[in-house]
């Protein structure tokens, strides 16, 4: 019983400064020392409970001084209320029906116009009503169902639609996949639920600067680039910019220029590889980042959006942590640093961050990410925009040197560092 009341004091300190209920009944209270007290117990605040004493004086007591009866008592009466006070709050909004396409699975090729066509992913977690954000996805080989199927977590857990052109690939003319596209999102916003605005570009390599162009050329709200650079003719200004990198990419320099060109409403994110498709998790960290951004703006106007997001973002870190805490943590604090949950909700995201920062690799984890960003900003940018084969430079291995004596040990992060620091291929 003795450990049973430890683990509860625990979460109750983590989950809450306080927790209100309704009052215990006015009753006699023993302490461990056989001193009695008639009183009700209207609150438990961390370690103490809050006594109302039948004189109408009251005063705060730590739990621990009663007997075990009595706190298992005042446990029971409050842990109806703490389990929900724990519970993540959504909105009401219903899942969404009559949608023309089936949702949780890649469908299509669908045909557009001018010969143009996309698969698309209509997500589960859609809501009757309410558009939609929509990611579209440009590969340098051309649409396939198995890249949709990547980031399928990532639509679900955001809510968002995807869709990738099936034409747009390196060997055609840049202009005609611009059109191609254009003609594949004039479809998509005619016939889906999507917030037109709330456009995002992703894209791979060629596809990454397809993804640039697309978001410089349409209006939009930002992009999640992978191994890609700015093309000639486009400035992608004034939106938000996930770039990601590997780091042995021989267009590691090209996507910090980018991230540098584009300044505060971007982001480098870097992964331990070279070229080729960004790793599942860091394009789905993406998403979730654009999504904060995005709601952190405008969340007066999306209310029941963002109580969904919270939701859903809750349940994603809570199954995150046990198997990768770092990025669980990171995910925590993104959403409270740059983003205003409601009051219930950031109670419970605030009780995860406490919790795993904790550990000291949960934290450098986070850190080592604004470091890494400005690496990519002091140091790879300066290298110019084009692709680099086979090069490394002592400035970029003394750089990463100084960060290495933090953050060796870190998961991804030291390797990443590592990578960074070798020859691009």
């Amino acid at each position: 019983m003795l450990l049973r009341s430890k683990t509860y004091l625990l979460s109750l300190l983590l989950l809450s400064t306080q927790i209100n209920a309704a009052p215990t009944e006015q009753r006699l209270w023993t302490a461990s020392n056989g001193k009695t007290v008639n009183a009700s117990i209207t609150a438990i605040e961390g370690d103490k409970v809050v006594m109302k004493k039948d004189d109408g004086k009251t005063v705060k007591v730590p739990i621990t001084i009663f007997i075990q009866e009595d706190q298992d008592f005042i446990h029971k009466h409050f842990e109806a209320e703490i389990a929900e006070a724990s519970k993540p709050s959504g909105s009401d909004s219903q899942p969404a029906t009559d949608l023309p396409h089936p949702q949780g699975e890649v469908v299509g090729p669908i045909e557009a116009s001018n010969g143009a066509h996309y698969l698309l992913y209509l997500p589960k977690s859609l809501k009757q009503g309410r558009k939609a954000p929509l990611m579209f996805y440009t590969h340098s080989g051309g649409g396939n169902k198995n890249l949709l199927n990547t980031i399928s977590e990532g639509a679900e857990t955001c809510g968002w639609i995807l869709a990738i052109s099936v034409e747009s690939k390196n060997k055609n003319d840049f202009q005609d996949n611009l059109k191609k596209c254009q003609s594949c999102l004039e479809h998509i916003y005619e016939t889906l639920p999507v917030e037109k605005e709330r456009t995002y570009f992703m894209g791979n390599s060629g596809g990454g600067a397809m993804a640039f162009a697309n978001s410089a050329e349409n209006k939009c709200t930002g992009a999640m680039p992978n191994v890609g650079y700015i093309p000639d003719g486009h400035d992608p200004k004034g939106k938000d910019y996930f770039i990601i990198g590997g780091g042995k990419d021989y267009n590691r320099y090209t996507s910090a220029h980018a991230n540098k060109k584009l300044g505060k409403k971007a982001i480098h994110r870097m992964h331990p590889g070279g070229h080729g498709v960004s790793p599942k998790w860091l394009m789905i960290d993406g998403m979730i980042w654009l999504q904060t951004r995005y709601l952190a703006r405008e969340q007066k106007d999306h209310m029941d959006e963002a109580a969904d997001f919270e939701v859903s973002m809750l349940n994603w870190i809570n199954e995150l942590k046990a198997k990768e805490p770092y990025r669980a943590y990171a995910t925590a604090k993104l959403l409270l640093s740059e983003y205003e949950p409601t009051s219930k909700n950031k109670a419970a995201i605030e009780s995860i961050s406490d919790e795993l920062g904790k550990e000291k690799t949960n934290v450098l984890y986070y850190e080592a990410l604004q470091d890494i960003n400005d690496l990519s900003e002091d140091v790879l940018s300066g290298f110019g925009s084009g692709s680099k084969m086979k090069h490394s430079d002592p400035k970029v291995i003394k750089a990463v040197d100084k960060l290495l004596k933090k953050y060796t040990g870190v998961p991804i992060i030291e390797d990443t560092l590592k990578a960074i620091a070798d020859k691009t291929v």
